[in-house]
């Protein structure tokens, strides 16, 4: 199945297909030789889940065994962790809707979950039709299955005395029920930074070996001077690329016509890192036009947005003692 990028929010932020359209995946792919088809009902089955990351659904859909059509129509639905209905279609039997990955899928305007935990996907199905896969009997096996890194599986669930439609919410253990499910947009493909500074751990204890880096990625066309600052609860300081620390904010370049990317060095390499400086050190990296100072009152108002500011980069490192 695929969506027009301007139904889907910020079509800039999305993997779009040549033909201008984001193609949508499914969230959750499965091995169905693992499980074995069963045809019991009517009631409502799904699975639950918890959104470790923004998602963006695009469609709902049902599992379609051999991707030849469905049987029967389903009906599917989402409901987030307070309970409430978000979404719910109705998938029409045969193939008239969209196969993504392996399921009949239909689409909806694009919706985003945000992190989370407690979501449900769920649909009602009916007796006679072997359109879900199911772990084998005991001992209970557990289907062989792919997940969207933004989400967590947690368990499959069903409804209990309810032949309706209905947010299935007792859980079965390790039987896995893959009937419904939702597709959903690709996650953005990160843009690598213009400058950036690489360090080997963002969180790290006194006497943890650390080391910090600086990548260009992007050719500086005109002069400029460049700062490479530590804001630490000890005070400031200015990091030559030589590794030394000096107090206070300094040029370490200035008046530099001009610099050709790709380059990187290492400026810290496997230091020790020393006492006293338990809480937050941010670094700073920056190139500036040359001969000016950006027009803010501290460090933590700079940005790349910031007037002079032709490139900035900052990363923290939570230290312990």
């Amino acid at each position: 199945m695929k969506m027009h990028a301007a139904v889907a929010i910020a079509a800039a932020a999305f993997l779009c297909s040549p033909g201008g359209r984001a193609a949508a995946e499914p969230v959750l792919t499965f091995a169905p030789g693992t499980g074995r088809d069963v045809g019991n009902g009517p009631f409502s089955v799904g699975w639950r889940f918890d959104v470790l990351q923004p998602v963006t659904v695009t469609g709902l859909g049902w599992y379609d065994q051999g991707g030849d059509g469905l049987e029967e129509a389903h009906t599917v639905g989402l409901w987030g962790p307070d309970r409430a209905l978000r979404h719910s279609a109705t998938v029409p039997s045969g193939s008239s809707a969209s196969l993504v990955g392996q399921f009949r899928t239909v689409a909806l305007p694009a919706f985003t979950l945000s992190p989370g935990k407690g979501y449900t996907v769920g649909g009602r199905t009916v007796a006679g039709v072997t359109e879900r896969i199911t772990g084998g009997d005991s001992p209970f096996s557990t289907v062989s299955q792919t997940v969207d890194p933004r989400i967590r599986y947690v368990a499959p669930v069903t409804t209990v005395d309810n032949p309706d439609f209905a947010r299935p919410d007792f859980p079965l253990g390790d039987w896995g029920f893959y009937g419904p499910s939702f597709s959903v947009l690709p996650a953005p493909t990160p843009v690598p930074k213009p400058l950036e500074i690489e360090v080997s751990s963002n969180s790290v204890a006194a006497g943890d070996r650390f080391t910090l880096g600086i990548v260009l990625r992007r050719d500086i066309t005109q002069p400029f001077d460049f700062y490479l600052i530590a804001s630490t609860p000890a005070g400031t300081y200015t990091l030559r690329l030589d590794g030394a620390a000096v107090r206070g904010i300094r040029r370490i370049y200035a008046n530099i016509p001009g610099f050709a990317a790709p380059f990187s060095t290492t400026v810290l390499r496997d230091i020790a890192v020393p006492r006293g400086l338990a809480g937050t050190v941010t670094f700073y990296a920056g190139v500036i036009e040359a001969g000016m100072i950006p027009p803010v009152g501290g460090l933590d108002e700079l940005s790349a947005g910031t007037p002079t500011v032709i490139m900035l980069d900052t990363q923290s490192v939570a230290v312990r003692e």
